[in-house]
């Protein structure tokens, strides 16, 4: 039987309708209100999610690239969020945020709200890490960065909002995500 492949740029899959990922977003903001939680930055303002952490060291991106990419994001007045999950990774955060103008390193949140802080961003640029594919999975602007993945495994190739780079053993540069961030932001 011939069956055609899917064209994924003229026609990319939708996980979730877009309603439903608006409705994360104001849920997000409805319960961190009623909660009271702080997460320590604006959801209202343009924000990006910058996802440095991953179980593997192989698999992160250095240091000076994000910092270079953080002050650009910085430059065009995206507040630069830089989540973390355990103590060591909120000192990486806390390093990085001296070094990015008005960087932000977030007070701890529940997965739960992961998904609305996600879906709110205006773009999401992450390491090889189920947050960043979260990006990616609820259509929003996402980069993907492999360094030590194979880029096929895991990329989300089905939308033209979602920019992998880098692959094994070849981490993307920063022009290329400087490119992506051209590309991707309104």
């Amino acid at each position: 039987m011939d069956v055609p492949v899917p064209n994924r740029l003229s026609a990319p899959p939708k996980f979730y309708p877009e309603t439903y990922v608006q409705s994360l977003l104001e849920a997000a903001k409805l319960g961190l209100a009623s909660t009271r939680v702080d997460l320590g930055f604006d959801l209202s303002k343009p924000y990006a999610m910058c996802f440095h952490a991953t179980a593997g060291a192989s698999k992160r991106w250095s240091q000076e690239r994000l910092i270079a990419v953080g002050q650009a994001l910085s430059a065009k007045g995206i507040q630069v969020i830089l989540p973390w999950g355990n103590d060591s990774e909120k000192e990486v955060s806390q390093s990085l945020a001296k070094k990015i103008s008005g960087a932000i390193v977030p007070n701890a949140f529940s997965i739960a709200d992961a998904f609305g802080i996600i879906a709110g961003a205006v773009i999401t640029i992450g390491v090889d890490t189920g947050l960043t594919h979260l990006a990616a999975i609820l259509g929003r602007p996402t980069i993907e960065l492999y360094c030590d993945s194979p880029l096929w495994k895991t990329e989300g190739y089905w939308s033209p909002i979602i920019r992998n780079l880098g692959d094994k053993g070849q981490p993307p540069s920063i022009e290329s995500v400087v490119q992506a961030l051209q590309e991707l932001l309104p």
